[in-house]
C-alpha cells in the first residue's frame, strides 16, 4: 500500500450465523425479466473465483430458472451446479444492473470477481469488512 493514506468508505458487520463469525456483503439481485430486486447477504469467499453464488432459498424466492449447469471445483471435490442469469446492484461498489452468471450453491457467496478492483480491510477486532478508498 506504500505510504498512501486510505479512508473507509463503507463497512459491513461480519455474519454471526457461524462460529467464528465471517465477512459478509449485502447485494441486491433480480431475475433479468422481472427487475424485482431482493436484498441478500453473501458470505465473502476469497477462494471462490466467480462473482456470485445463490442459495437454494434465494433461487426459490426469486423464482429463478437455470439456463444450464457447470462443473465447479470446491475445496473437496468437483460438483455439477446450476447456473442463473441475474441483475445485480451493489451501491457502495457502484455495480448496477449488470448481467451476471450466478452459480446455484447451498449458500449465497460473494467471490473474488465481485470484490476485484477494490481495496479491502478485514477487521477481526471489530468483526467488520470495510471498503477502502485512497
Amino acid at each position: 500500500m506504500g505510504d498512501q493514506g486510505f479512508h473507509i468508505q463503507a463497512c459491513w458487520d461480519f455474519g454471526q450465523d457461524e462460529r467464528p463469525p465471517h465477512p459478509v456483503i449485502y447485494v441486491q439481485i433480480s431475475p433479468i425479466a422481472k427487475q424485482s430486486f431482493k436484498r441478500i447477504i453473501c458470505k465473502v469467499d476469497t477462494g471462490f473465483n466467480g462473482v456470485l453464488s445463490l442459495s437454494d432459498e434465494v433461487v426459490k424466492d426469486l423464482g429463478l430458472k437455470p439456463y444450464g449447469t457447470i462443473l465447479a471445483t470446491t475445496a473437496t471435490n468437483m460438483v455439477e451446479v446450476p447456473i442463473y442469469r441475474v441483475l445485480l446492484t451493489q451501491e457502495e461498489l457502484k455495480i448496477r444492473m449488470r448481467h451476471i452468471t450466478a452459480l446455484g450453491t447451498r449458500r449465497s457467496l460473494a467471490g473474488r470477481m465481485l470484490l476485484a478492483n477494490n481495496q479491502w480491510l478485514l477487521d477481526f477486532v471489530s468483526n467488520k469488512l470495510c471498503l477502502l478508498t485512497p
